[in-house]
C-alpha cells in the first residue's frame, strides 16, 4: 500500500493497480470489529476512488458498491463504535462528487449541536446535487430507523451517533428535492421521531441529548417547510404541524 501512494497518478491508472487493490480491498471489508482496520481498509478503498477516470455520479460505478457494502456492515456492526466510524465513511461518500468537497468538509468539522453552526453546515448541504444520493436515499432512511434503537444504549453513546446520524442525513437526505423524496418520509419520520421521544425519556433530556434531538426536529421542519406543494400527500403538512409541536414541548 505505502508503495501504491508513493506512485505517480498518472503511472498508477497506466498500470491499473488502483483496480486491483480496489477489487481485493472490497473482499476485505466484512465484518471487521477493529475501528484500526476498518479505517486503513476503507481510506485505502477511497484513496482508490480517485484513481478511475471514468466514474460517473449519474450512473452506477465504484462508489455505489462501496456505499452497499458500508449500508450491509452498518447493520451487522459489532459495537457503537463500529457503527459509527462506518458512518463517517457513508457521510464522506455522500459527497465524494460534488465540486465544493473542501467546503463540505469543513461545514462538517463544525459542532452541528448549536443552531447558526447548524444552519450554516445545512446551507452548505443544500448546495449538494449528487446523483448517488438519489439511488441510495431509500436505503439510507431505512438504515438510520434501524439503526437509532441503538439510540437507547446511554447518554454517551446516544449523543455520539445522533451526531453522526444528523450529519448523515445532512449530507445523504437533505439536498434531495421533496418532490423525490416524499414517498420515503412519512415512514420514516413516523418511525424516527418516535426513537428520538424515547430518547429523551430513557435519558432523562439530558442536555447533549435533547441539543441533538431538537436540532433533528428542526432539520426535519426545515425540510417540510420549505418543500410541500400542493400535489404531495396532505399526512407531509400534518407532520410539519406535529413537528411543531414537539419542538415546542420538547424546549419547554
Amino acid at each position: 500500500m505505502k508503495h501504491f501512494i508513493l506512485q505517480d497518478s498518472k503511472d498508477i491508472q497506466e498500470l491499473n493497480v488502483h483496480s486491483v487493490i480496489y477489487d481485493h480491498a472490497l473482499k476485505d471489508v466484512y465484518n471487521m470489529d477493529s475501528i484500526e482496520a476498518i479505517e486503513s481498509v476503507w481510506n485505502c478503498l477511497y484513496f482508490c476512488l480517485d484513481h478511475f477516470v471514468d466514474l460517473d455520479a449519474f450512473t452506477w460505478n465504484q462508489c455505489d458498491d462501496m456505499l452497499e457494502r458500508l449500508i450491509q456492515n452498518v447493520t451487522m456492526a459489532s459495537s457503537p463504535k463500529v457503527l459509527i466510524c462506518l458512518l463517517q465513511y457513508i457521510i464522506r461518500l455522500g459527497y465524494y462528487f460534488t465540486i465544493n468537497r473542501s467546503d463540505v468538509k469543513t461545514a462538517l468539522a463544525m459542532d452541528i449541536c448549536e443552531p447558526d453552526k447548524l444552519v450554516a453546515c445545512r446551507d452548505v448541504c443544500l448546495a449538494l446535487n449528487v446523483s448517488t444520493s438519489y439511488r441510495w436515499a431509500k436505503a439510507i432512511l431505512q438504515m438510520l430507523v434501524l439503526e437509532s434503537s441503538k439510540l437507547l444504549q446511554g447518554v454517551e453513546v446516544c449523543t455520539a451517533l445522533l451526531d453522526q446520524l444528523l450529519r448523515c442525513y445532512l449530507v445523504c437526505i437533505m439536498p434531495i428535492p421533496l418532490q423525490a423524496l416524499h414517498p420515503h418520509l412519512p415512514e420514516f419520520y413516523g418511525k424516527f421521531v418516535a426513537v428520538l421521544m424515547e430518547c429523551l425519556v430513557a435519558h432523562e433530556k439530558a442536555p447533549p441529548v435533547l441539543k441533538l434531538v431538537s436540532r433533528f426536529i428542526e432539520v426535519f421542519s426545515f425540510q417540510l417547510e420549505n418543500g410541500i406543494t400542493e400535489t404531495m400527500p396532505a399526512q407531509l403538512s400534518e407532520f410539519k404541524e406535529a413537528l411543531s409541536i414537539v419542538h415546542h414541548k420538547i424546549c419547554e
